[in-house]
C-alpha cells in the first residue's frame, strides 16, 4: 500500500515535469499533463488525488512558481523575486 502523501507527490511530479522545460524537450501544454494523469486515474495514479489536482489547475487558477537563476518569479508577470535560501536551514 502506499501511502497517501506519496500519492500526491506522484501526480504533482508527473504533472510539472510533463510542463517544464527539459534539456531534451521544450515543456508540454499544461493541458496534456492533465490529460496524463486524467486518462491513468484509477490505474496510475489515486483518483482523489487526481480530481484534486485537476481542480486546482482549472478551479483555483493554480500555477507553478518560475525559477530563474536563484530567484523565483510568479508566472502571471509578478517580476519581485523571493529570497531563495542557499542553505536549507536559512528560511
Amino acid at each position: 500500500r502506499i501511502i497517501f502523501e506519496a500519492r500526491i507527490l506522484a501526480v504533482a511530479d508527473v504533472v510539472e515535469a510533463m510542463s517544464s522545460y527539459r534539456p531534451y524537450r521544450p515543456a508540454l501544454e499544461l493541458e496534456r499533463a492533465l490529460e496524463e494523469i486524467s486518462r491513468n486515474k484509477g490505474k496510475l495514479y489515486d483518483p482523489e488525488v487526481v480530481e484534486a489536482c485537476i481542480k486546482l489547475f482549472w478551479e483555483k487558477s493554480f500555477t507553478w512558481p518560475k525559477f530563474e537563476g536563484n530567484s523565483f518569479y510568479n508566472l502571471e508577470g509578478d517580476t519581485s523575486p523571493e529570497k531563495t535560501p542557499s542553505k536549507p536551514n536559512e528560511r
